[in-house]
């Protein structure tokens, strides 16, 4: 196994197929969060699930903007918990809009088990790669789906107020670990954050899938 450090820009190239190849060998079920349109019920479930990423996300985030030195680095994240902070308040109105609370919200274990693996980290390269550079790269194409998913209005959120942050979001995982990555071992931290989010991301994504069929939502 090599022990000195890759090229930077070849390690990023590699560490991003390699996230594709993960994707694209998902199962079917498992590479959307609405598999179908949603109405009523399940479209108020789906979107609390969404409001309670974007409100734990900007938490966590706003922690991170602590753990990093570079101040370019620092301001793109600060923003990032911007947006989720706004993602977050749009869900909730929309919520409310359609007759939900979004206070009755239980997150699921496997939920959590995303956000406190973030928090987990020590080091500003492994949040990074889990989370912008790797989570938020497949959330910008199961975004897309919500366009197909939901009714006029929900639509509408996404299309003017959630998609249009999510590239710049991907884009500060590129940045980031192309600012940290250039020794070994911050780049062996970089992948394995990668590889466990995204594993977890997936794990997450059935257990919410497992409750909406339980509640007959989906």
């Amino acid at each position: 196994m090599a022990t000195t450090a890759v090229d930077v820009e070849s390690f990023l190239r590699d560490l991003a197929a390699d996230n594709e190849s993960f994707y694209n060998d998902t199962p079917p079920e498992l590479k959307t969060y609405w598999p179908h349109r949603l109405v009523g019920e399940a479209a108020i479930e789906a979107i609390k699930t969404r409001w309670f990423n974007e409100y734990i996300g900007a938490i966590v985030l706003s922690r991170l903007v602590e753990k990093v030195d570079h101040p370019r680095l620092k301001m793109m994240i600060a923003r990032q918990v911007g947006d989720e902070a706004k993602h977050a308040q749009v869900c909730e109105r929309r919520v409310r809009q359609m007759g939900g609370r979004v206070e009755d919200y239980e997150p699921l274990p496997e939920q959590l088990r995303m956000y406190e693996a973030l928090d987990d980290f020590e080091h500003p390269e492994e949040f990074l790669a889990g989370m912008q550079f790797t989570t938020e790269h497949e959330g910008v194409k199961r975004n897309e789906q919500a366009l197909d998913r939901f009714d006029a209005q929900t639509r509408q959120m996404f299309s003017a107020a959630i998609n249009p942050d999510e590239p710049f979001h991907v884009q500060i995982g590129w940045t980031g670990l192309r600012l940290l990555c250039h020794d070994h071992e911050s780049q062996e931290r970089a992948r394995a954050a990668c590889h466990q989010q995204r594993e977890l991301h997936r794990e997450w994504t059935g257990a919410y899938r497992e409750r909406m069929k339980a509640r007959g939502l989906l």
